[in-house]
């Protein structure tokens, strides 16, 4: 009998749900429009109504969604974040390159998410963030932690990275802290073309900074106020995500 191994995604799968998915496709790469513009905008949109955020950043990755989430934070080098000992390389990279400390929390064998009790033992007056990834589609959150950020002023940067459209008491992962950080990796609960993410957040000043980030700094077309990086989204892959969106 004949092994077969099944395989983690299927994206090419995912497209066969999609009616005339090549024409509409090719259609769209003879524009000639590849990155950023209205596939773009429209993605913006669609992802502040399906998630209730108030702004949404799109980015070229969800490791940079991660780590321009952790620039607002405005920390110091050395500064705590508790963050899961159970999770992807990009989720410490992101801390790494300001210097912050990454302090490793246990994991629930239930959920593998966060144990409460390593939550609460871990958290010291050095605590500035956590970070906390809600891994496989589970929420790591509970009312304990989450409320006892909110009054201790410890900021929340969520790793939404494999957890698009689940809830935590009726909100969507990504907006009960400060900021959410999201991949459209191929393999992801939303899959794009290629890499790809977005941040959400319900702070202007926040999206504001953010938007000039992702973008070499501007404001508006080569008035660059700030450094920043290039992380827009590719045009094509926008497409692509907004039709997985509306099937």
């Amino acid at each position: 009998m004949e092994n077969k191994t099944i395989p983690i995604a299927d994206p090419v799968r995912e497209f066969q749900k999609i009616k005339n998915f090549n024409n509409l496709f090719i259609k769209e790469f003879h524009k000639g429009r590849y990155v950023g513009g209205e596939n773009v905008v429209r993605l913006e949109e669609k992802l502040k109504h399906r998630l209730k955020a108030k702004y949404i950043v799109t980015t070229n990755s969800g490791t940079d969604a991660l780590i321009l989430s952790v620039a607002q934070l405005n920390l110091k080098k050395g500064d705590e974040i508790l963050v899961p000992s159970f999770t992807f390389f990009a989720t410490i990279e992101a801390l790494m390159h300001f210097g912050l400390k990454p302090v490793f929390l246990d994991i629930n064998k239930e959920t593998f998410t966060v144990d409460e009790n390593s939550f609460f033992e871990n958290v010291s007056k050095k605590t500035k963030a956590f970070l906390p990834v809600h891994l496989f589609g589970r929420s790591s959150f509970n009312e304990k932690i989450l409320d006892f950020c909110k009054v201790n002023g410890i900021k929340i940067i969520e790793d939404c990275a494999q957890s698009f459209g689940s809830k935590f008491k009726n909100k969507h992962l990504g907006t009960l802290g400060d900021l959410g950080a999201f991949s459209f990796f191929p393999s992801k609960t939303l899959g794009g073309i290629g890499d790809g993410g977005c941040i959400s957040t319900n702070n202007y000043e926040k999206y504001v900074d953010l938007k000039k980030l992702a973008n070499h700094g501007q404001k508006n077309l080569y008035e660059h106020e700030i450094s920043g990086v290039n992380s827009r989204l590719d045009s094509l892959n926008a497409f692509v995500l907004n039709l997985k969106l509306d099937n």
